[in-house]
């Protein structure tokens, strides 16, 4: 006899059989996912999701920086090894000057290197209103700010009396990679670590803008949704 209480019971099997079946399908989901993920090392060797503890191990914890390759394959992990100068800076072990202690103060002079092989005095553009601006390639909140950054260069592309710089303790080869995937049309100084030292550095991305007479009138570290506002009105103040 089939009665409507073993229906039911038959039904209750079914469904339950359904719930296992999909959870079944969650967990293999999952799984591939998870396996999907690999991490390139700066050799070129590519590892597993499950070798990254002992890349931690053998670098030191902290020493490992994470960085999406390509937005559009965001299972592939490039892993940086940090040196201890850039270990420093990203801890904050080198001692930080609050941002007023520079404040209306002379900028420190330097004489340095850009991207194109051309030397770079900060005495010799007294004159000009100078902004610059303190990243690195591997600084999400500066590469944030780059696009507000980028269209404030493009107001005063045609003012030879206003100079913008972006000065970075990266290598000039790593900078030029950088810029293959990320506008950014300041004048780019690279290899800058002994100036980040010198003004005691340890929070990016830092913008600063220094007066005609060589004095910072402006010197603050960390993100501003409103970055370009800012530092148009200052250097429109100043021309």
């Amino acid at each position: 006899m089939y009665s409507l209480t073993n229906n039911y019971k038959m039904i209750k099997i079914k469904v339950l059989l359904a719930v296992v079946a999909l959870c079944a399908g969650f967990v293999s989901v999952n799984a591939q996912v998870k396996s999907n993920k690999v991490y390139l090392l700066p050799d070129g060797k590519v590892i597993g999701e499950d070798k990254l503890d002992s890349i931690k191990t053998a670098w030191g914890d902290d020493r490992v920086i994470k960085v999406l390759t390509d937005e559009l394959n965001p299972d592939t992990i490039k892993l940086k090894y940090l040196s201890d100068e850039e270990l420093a800076m990203l801890k904050g072990q080198i001692k930080e000057i609050p941002d007023n202690a520079f404040l209306n103060s002379s900028a420190l002079d330097f004489n340095l290197t850009d991207l194109d092989g051309k030397m770079v005095t900060l005495s010799e553009l007294k004159g000009k209103v100078v902004v610059l601006n303190f990243w690195f390639t591997m600084c999400k909140p500066c590469i944030q700010e780059m696009p507000d950054l980028n269209k404030l260069t493009e107001k005063y592309r045609d003012d030879k009396d206003v100079i913008f710089l972006g000065i970075t303790f990266n290598k000039a080869d790593d900078v030029k990679k950088f810029l293959t995937k990320h506008e950014f049309k300041y004048r780019q100084i690279p290899d800058a670590s002994e100036l980040l030292k010198e003004y005691n550095m340890s929070i990016f991305p830092h913008n600063v803008v220094v007066d005609k007479n060589g004095i910072i009138k402006y010197f603050n570290g960390g993100t501003d949704e409103n970055i370009g506002m800012i530092l148009s009105s200052i250097i429109e103040s100043l021309k």
